[in-house]
């Protein structure tokens, strides 16, 4: 087992072991740290400035850290072989596979953002259209290069993701791929191209004249300093570079594309991930509706492939003459 974290998880890695795990569990052997204890902990931790307790999805990430400290002391021979202790069975968090409320634009949405004064100038309105047409993940996005870009053949390479400065492979093997370039979005990029002091073949599609061209822009300070306020200023509460990626699987859905179809733009390893991205839109969803609705109340007027709109009536009883009134009917 290889005991190092990926490149893109250093960041994470190091601040939670020096400003959570070490301050904490410094002091004890690794195989004297109980569970229960841990899970205790967990539940009491804040933010550093100690103002809030920490989100579930961070808690569960120092508790995978744990996991694999665990697992490198196994294999090393530190401690007796025996069930990892600090597995999501044995140290559980409340809330943990709880999932935010899946959001996505509708067009409208969409449209106002760009036309905010925040994103209406390059590289950003680029830039958002860009995530929004290819659904490409915020690292994928600021580590392309204009090499990755076949304007003959109309693909985009996605092999490199960026996080905090450190470059590295995208997130899977199934999301090194390529993916197609529509020409509408093709035109979009070169008039970007045209535009932009940085244009060689090697350099970043939005690289930072704040680095010299070196280095794409952070990707959190865009959405720190640029999306989140457009969003908020159009009513849209929460707008990050994620957003743009289920919208774009939404609006794969809206369009019809079948589910591997979807799999496939979206690069993801199963379709049980795609099914977890976006939201159908309400106009999508009352056409949907209504029609299982008409499948399941409207029944076959007899001639193929059309349905009556009436329901069928009841057959009419005749009604019961006075002299047989007592003879064994009820009424």
């Amino acid at each position: 087992m290889n005991c190092q974290p990926a490149n893109r998880q250093v960041g994470f890695t190091n601040g939670s072991l020096e400003n959570r795990v070490r301050p904490k569990w410094g002091g004890f052997a690794l195989a004297d740290v109980k569970t229960f204890a841990v899970e205790q902990w967990l539940q009491q931790i804040k933010t550093v400035d100690g103002k809030r307790e920490l989100a579930p999805k961070t808690k569960t990430h120092i508790r995978s850290l744990m996991h694999i400290l665990y697992d490198c002391a196994l294999r090393r021979g530190f401690v007796p072989l025996g069930v990892n202790p600090f597995g999501k069975r044995l140290v559980r968090i409340k809330d943990a596979s709880k999932r935010n409320k899946r959001r996505s634009l509708t067009m409208e949405q969409f449209h106002r953002v760009l036309r905010h004064k925040l994103i209406a100038e390059e590289p950003y309105r680029t830039m958002v259209i860009t995530a929004m047409c290819l659904g490409l993940r915020c690292s994928e996005l600021f580590a392309l290069k204009w090499s990755d870009i076949d304007f003959v053949d109309l693909t985009v390479n996605i092999e490199r993701a960026v996080v905090k400065g450190i470059f590295d492979k995208p997130k899977s093997k199934h999301s090194e791929a390529l993916v197609p370039l529509a020409p509408e979005l093709a035109e979009v990029l070169r008039s970007w191209k045209r535009k932009s002091r940085f244009h060689s073949t090697d350099d970043f599609v939005f690289a930072s004249p704040f680095k010299g061209g070196a280095a794409p822009y952070f990707t959190s300070a865009v959405q720190h300093w640029r999306l989140h306020p457009a969003g908020l200023a159009v009513g849209i509460s929460g707008l990050g570079w994620h957003t743009f990626r289920h919208t774009y699987r939404t609006m794969l859905d809206d369009a019809g594309a079948p589910l591997s179809v979807q799999q496939e733009l979206m690069r993801h390893a199963t379709a049980q991930s795609t099914l977890e991205y976006g939201e159908a839109m309400t106009d999508s969803k009352r056409k949907a509706n209504r029609k299982v609705v008409r499948l399941v109340l409207v029944p076959q007027n007899g001639r193929a492939g059309k349905r009556s709109l009436s329901f069928p009536r009841k057959p009419v009883k005749p009604a019961l003459k006075l002299d047989e009134i007592g003879r064994g009917e009820r009424i």
